[in-house]
């Protein structure tokens, strides 16, 4: 069978957790299928075929922030390309590639599978002309012949918000590189890895650390890049808080400035309140950590609360303070937490992904 994938961002020239997906489910997807992957700019990758669509620029945009221009363009030029790399299957992710999966579908009829990680809709609070104009391309949604949720959570959107057929959706969680992370000395400090927006719940994590951090030892360290303006506001909160001295923020991480400081973290956190999945907290798992995570978190459908992590109620500082400050002052009980998600981290890797997804293929294709 041979397989397009439309990728419009690709490790290690990502934004976030959608082009880390990509990476590794095509990694696992190249040794058991035809693959074939269209980028919006050019990029060798050992085993792999990656076409170039050559949109001008999305290279030197695509770590820092989607331009709609470019994702429009990217979109409508797929089935230009398409045409000179067909392919038995199309699949596509999310809002910046659906539309270029519905206008290859409509041209050339070959089936569409689409993978949702996050849905425009159930990002309720999200205002502006580019959510707008996000909006219109996820109405291309409803061409696809089958559908891949990350999470219940997303299956539930998909259903509820867009009225798409349950029976056509199946769930496959994210995966995770398991040999890639490791264990290390606890170097006393709280670890958040995430974008610095709203959505991340990062607030809720700050005015919680500020409720218990004359109890404990650890600093906390927010790590990620995201919106300059929520940035400032947590800055400003850092400050008025009083927590100059205890709070770092730094920017975009290596991979091995990544593994390390998840190897040497107290505890991990993902305060989020709206998180399709989060990879974070099966990379957290993978180091040995215990990972604190929320009821608003596609990943806490996978882990049982209290014996691999921790689930706290979302928005909620109070809970993710006390949540905290049970774990940092109970080694034991950090230690057996700790224990269990090595053990069930180890059971998410891309090579299982990408096995399920090739079933999905073969029910449409």
């Amino acid at each position: 069978m041979k397989v397009a994938i439309l990728a419009y961002e690709f490790y290690p020239l990502n934004l976030g957790g959608l082009g880390t997906h990509l990476r590794h489910l095509s990694d696992g997807l190249k040794d058991i299928c035809d693959l074939e992957v269209f980028l919006p700019f050019k990029m060798k990758v050992p085993g792999l075929n990656l076409i170039d669509v050559a949109i001008k620029d999305a290279r030197k945009y695509v770590t820092k922030s989607y331009k709609l221009d470019k994702v429009i363009k990217y979109n409508k030029i797929l089935p230009e390309k398409f045409r000179e790399f067909p392919a038995d299957v199309v699949h596509a992710h999310d809002w910046v590639t659906i539309d270029g999966g519905r206008r290859i579908k409509e041209e050339f009829g070959v089936p569409l599978v689409m993978t949702i990680h996050s849905s425009i809709l159930g990002k309720k609070k999200l205002t502006g002309s580019f959510v707008r104009e996000k909006k219109e391309l996820e109405k291309s949604i409803y061409s696809a012949d089958r559908y891949i949720a990350v999470s219940r959570h997303i299956k539930n959107e998909l259903v509820e918000l867009y009225g798409l057929d349950r029976k056509k959706i199946d769930i496959i969680y994210n995966g995770i590189e398991y040999d890639k992370f490791r264990t290390g000395p606890d170097k006393n400090y709280i670890f958040f890895l995430g974008r610095l927006d709203q959505m991340k719940g990062v607030h809720f994590l700050v005015e919680a650390y500020s409720m218990i951090k004359d109890d404990i030892p650890q600093k906390l360290l927010l790590c990620g890049t995201g919106n300059n303006e929520y940035r400032e506001f947590i800055m400003k909160m850092i400050s008025e808080l009083g927590l100059k001295n205890h709070v770092t923020i730094r920017g975009r991480l290596k991979e091995n400035e990544l593994v390390k400081l998840y190897s040497e973290a107290s505890i991990v956190a993902l305060p989020s309140v709206y998180e399709p999945f989060g990879i974070t907290v099966l990379e957290g798992m993978a180091s040995g950590k215990a990972v604190i995570t929320t009821t608003r978190s596609g990943a806490s459908e996978i882990v049982d609360n209290w014996k691999n992590a921790v689930v706290v109620k979302s928005g909620d500082s109070k809970d993710l303070a006390r949540a905290m400050k049970k774990l940092l002052l109970d080694d034991k009980l950090r230690d057996k937490i700790s224990s269990n998600a090595l053990k069930l981290a180890k059971l998410y890797s891309w090579d299982n992904i990408a096995r399920e997804t090739l079933k999905v293929y073969r029910k449409v294709a």
